[in-house]
């Protein structure tokens, strides 16, 4: 079987470029569609109604929120992004993947609710919501009776890392806040641009 040719593999990688930029454009578009802006006002209306108390409760008493980096945000609203942790473009190499992949095979046969295949990641630490989009503060909203996570007890991140290392599923959330943690959660959430840091803090009740 003949190798491709240097110009047949340019081709090809030019190819999933212009299909993962098309996918990520369409993606970008049907997230402007289903998250309208939303008045800082209306944004407490449904932290207020909608949010999970045990989520509010450990960000007052961490006195840090949960972010995350995010495209084309730049004023409230409510996303419900699908899971992509088990994607290849999310962390851009292999390793992760195969990370995931293990984590996932881990957490199906705990208790745990949450995983990979349907979860998103926090990080109270801003600076490294940053590397990843514009700094958001993450509001995970009522879909189930429980908030469930998971974080990892050991390390700041996730990944890179040992997917058998010691986790914790459910528990200590302001813990994890306050330690610097990842967190690992799933369903939709509302978000809030960072400028509006200080008149969440005000409104809860939060010293910086």
């Amino acid at each position: 079987v003949p190798y491709p040719t240097p110009v047949k593999e340019m081709n090809v990688l030019v190819g999933r470029r212009a299909f993962a930029a098309a996918v990520s454009m369409l993606l970008n578009l049907e997230q402007e569609k289903v998250a309208p802006s939303l008045s800082f006002e209306r944004a407490i209306e449904i932290l207020d109604s909608s949010c999970f108390s045990s989520f509010l409760r450990g960000v007052r008493e961490s006195g840090n929120f949960l972010y995350r980096g995010e495209s084309n945000v730049d004023s409230p609203m409510i996303l419900d992004p699908e899971p992509d942790l088990l994607l290849f473009e999310t962390y851009g190499n292999g390793e992760a993947v195969d990370f995931f992949v293990c984590l996932e095979e881990r957490l199906v046969s705990s208790t745990s609710t949450v995983r990979p295949s349907n979860g998103h990641i926090g990080t109270p630490q801003k600076g490294e919501a940053e590397k990843w989009g514009s700094p958001v503060s993450v509001w995970p909203l009522e879909s189930t009776s429980t908030f469930d996570y998971v974080w990892p007890k050991k390390s700041d991140q996730f990944f890179p890392g040992d997917c058998n290392a010691s986790l914790a599923i459910s528990a200590g959330f302001a813990d994890a806040l306050r330690t610097g943690k990842e967190v690992m959660f799933r369903g939709r959430f509302l978000v809030l641009p960072d400028e509006y840091d200080t008149k969440l803090r005000r409104y809860f009740g939060i010293r910086p």
